[in-house]
């Protein structure tokens, strides 16, 4: 843990604070400040030895620390932003240390006595205060169902969070002072979506893409970046053995919406390259479901992310709606993302849900 927390220190020294500043680009001067400011939280946490006698103590270091944590992958993305124009050139959601965190962080600091778990769910988080150790605490969730018991390893918490920002603090100052020239990945990538739009073989120009992209980025790690991720997603869906032609349509328009979120990643633009294709089936007829039953948004959030704790709820209650409404597309639909849940097929379970999240920003 040392080492990662010293290497954080040292990766945000070397962008110069000071020069943002006298340029009075002051998004980026805050991002590295708060990163700063951040680690040292962090730093006091874990390497200072510290017994804390004082129950009071503990509780204020564990909120510190937990709000600390949460800052800093604010400013991070705020940083790329400022760097990349777009939020979406990181993707820290991918590890699930971090994609926890959120929760961890807004049951235990931010909401806890009025969290929401589902759409009329109404949540109480109890820290057990004599719990709070070192490196591990427990907090309690109570519904009017169940109550849920959590054990947090602080120490595997901070490890990961450090080990995805120092990744991406060296990334984003490889862009920030040697910027990679994109222009040949984005034609590529202009020619795929050309030949999908008419329904061609996009798939020899797709491999092409892939080649040119890996070479002007000879060192991004695979893991951490989204285009990558977004480009295993597209083999994740072309290796699923539709069941039908309803899922085989299904999973073309998937694989239409990956390609534009990898255009729009590179080329930092929106880009509308569904318009010669239309939506097929189950997702229009699920699109139907939800605006007659006026189904909030809102209720959609956890459907994309297996992880989430109310996405069985989620996906239980939109079930009984759809054979109550006798809506037999939404149910195959929602049939088929909770099988893939089921079979904690992560990766395909967001990529056939990419829809209903694409739904939910109209």
């Amino acid at each position: 843990m040392r080492k990662l927390i010293l290497e954080n220190e040292a990766l945000i020294e070397k962008f110069n604070i000071d020069k943002y500043l006298e340029q009075k680009n002051f998004p980026v001067a805050a991002a590295l400040s708060a990163l700063e400011a951040t680690n040292e939280v962090q730093k006091n946490y874990f390497l200072t030895e510290k017994t804390c006698e004082e129950n009071s103590e503990n509780i204020l270091r564990l909120y510190a620390l937990l709000q600390a944590l949460f800052v800093s992958i604010d400013s991070l993305y705020s940083l790329a932003y400022s760097f990349t124009r777009s939020k979406n050139f990181i993707n820290i959601n991918l590890n699930p240390q971090m994609r926890e965190l959120k929760y961890i962080r807004n049951d235990v600091v931010g909401h806890p006595s009025n969290r929401i778990y589902h759409h009329e769910t109404i949540a109480f988080c109890i820290l057990d205060t004599k719990s709070i150790g070192q490196n591990e605490f427990r907090y309690h969730i109570y519904t009017a169902d169940e109550t849920i018991e959590k054990q947090v390893d602080l120490r595997e918490l901070a490890y990961n969070y450090y080990v995805e920002c120092n990744r991406y603090l060296n990334r984003l100052y490889d862009i920030a002072y040697h910027k990679n020239e994109e222009n040949q990945a984005i034609s590529s990538m202009l020619k795929v979506l050309d030949l999908y739009r008419f329904q061609k073989d996009y798939h020899a120009e797709l491999a092409q893409f892939q080649k040119v992209y890996s070479e002007c980025f000879p060192q991004t790690d695979a893991s951490g970046n989204r285009i990558f991720w977004r480009l295993r997603l597209i083999d994740r869906l072309k290796n699923y053995s539709a069941r039908n032609a309803d899922e085989a349509d299904l999973k073309e328009y998937c694989i239409g919406l990956e390609l534009i979120k990898i255009f729009e990643l590179l080329a930092q633009q929106k880009c509308d390259g569904m318009t010669e294709r239309k939506k097929p089936y189950l997702v229009v007829s699920f699109y139907r479901f939800l605006k007659k039953n006026r189904i909030d948004k809102n209720l959609l959030i956890p459907v994309h992310d297996s992880k989430h704790p109310t996405i069985e709820v989620t996906l239980n209650y939109l079930t009984d709606l759809a054979k109550k409404k006798k809506a037999e597309g939404p149910l195959r639909y929602l049939t088929l993302l909770k099988e893939l849940l089921e079979q904690k097929q992560e990766e395909l379970l967001y990529a056939f849900a990419l829809p209903i999240k694409e739904y939910q920003k109209k």
